[in-house]
């Protein structure tokens, strides 16, 4: 009977993301939805189990352009995410899938037509496949996230109630990643 090989596993990327979201952003501004698209990185760390389980945590940081349809919201905006996850690989084919949970996140994006909106307290799922073969791996997520808070200052419109309705983000992630498990 042989031993389980355990070691700690660590996996950098680059990443692009797709995003279509909702945001209902109270009066006098109607619910909207707009996308957000852009490259970042992630990192994933943790340990692994023969090479062919692994888990620990995922982060991720991102530069995508928010577009929404309220007021024609269109600006840079800075994305991270912080969740756990765990996956399975066939070591000799490569072929890799995981899921995962986001536990916290913020999506920021700058100023734009008078608005100056800030979405935090990401969660949701998220799962994931790729090909892996000799150092590289090649990627796909797909993320169900949905933001607890939102804030939003204004020079422009008049907010008659709170803002604190919920934002929801489809996010396609495609990755190129590098998986080192010791």
């Amino acid at each position: 009977m042989g031993v389980a090989h355990a070691g700690f596993y660590l996996e950098p990327g680059l990443t692009y993301e797709k995003g279509d979201h909702t945001v209902n952003w109270g009066a006098p501004l109607s619910p909207s939805s707009g996308s957000t698209s852009g490259a970042g990185f992630n990192l994933k760390g943790g340990w692994s189990v023969v090479d062919t389980v692994f888990f620990g945590v995922d982060a991720s940081f991102s530069k995508p352009q928010f577009k929404n349809s309220a007021n024609n919201y269109d600006a840079a905006a800075s994305s991270n995410l912080l969740g756990v996850m765990v996956g399975g690989q066939i070591p000799i084919i490569g072929i890799r899938a995981w899921g995962g949970y986001i536990l916290d996140g913020t999506l920021d994006p700058e100023a734009s037509n008078g608005l100056d909106a800030k979405f935090s307290g990401a969660n949701g799922l998220k799962l994931g496949a790729g090909i892996h073969f000799l150092v590289v791996s090649l990627n796909v997520e797909y993320s169900d996230l949905q933001y607890k808070t939102s804030t939003v200052s204004s020079t422009s419109v008049n907010f008659t109630q709170d803002f604190s309705d919920k934002m929801k983000n489809k996010l396609w992630t495609v990755s190129v990643s590098f998986p080192i498990m010791l």
